[in-house]
């Protein structure tokens, strides 16, 4: 399984990183994440705990871990369990006409099918392409972080 997500948005990049990697306030302009809980900053090793809202309406937990960010450029972090493997990138670049931000996702490991009958490549594409428009939106309307 894997699932690509991109949007370009009208602002540079330094804006677009900011929202994007301030996690803790991610529900204050994104209607598909419900609460954030993170004890300390955001950095490679931290926990965030999401709660999001699945494209059906349905809540759901994870708890990724911060596997890497390169400021202004990159963010990934995974969900792990045993036999599955949840990796989440962010890649973000110049374009001519903003910031282009896209996000990758995999599930992988014996357990990866059981995951995708939860959450199946539809719904995560519906799902990112809702955060990343969400994101546009609020930079484009001056949203608060």
């Amino acid at each position: 399984m894997s699932v690509e997500a991109t949007i370009v948005v009208p602002a540079d990049r330094a804006l677009v990183w900011d929202r994007w990697s301030g996690l803790p306030a991610w529900p204050d302009w994104n209607p598909h994440c419900l609460d954030v809980d993170m004890e300390g900053p955001v950095e490679v090793g931290a926990v965030i705990g999401f709660r999001l809202r699945h494209p059906r309406g349905t809540p759901f937990l994870t708890r990724p871990v911060i596997t890497e960010i390169s400021p202004g450029e990159r963010m990934a972090w995974e969900a792990r369990s045993l036999g599955l493997r949840a990796p989440v990138e962010a890649e973000l670049a110049d374009e001519h006409d903003g910031t282009r931000l896209t996000v990758r996702t995999d599930a992988v490991g014996s357990l990866a099918m059981t995951y995708k009958m939860t959450l199946s490549e539809k719904a995560q594409a519906r799902l990112w392409a809702g955060v990343l428009e969400a994101l546009r939106e609020s930079v484009t309307e001056g949203s608060p972080a």
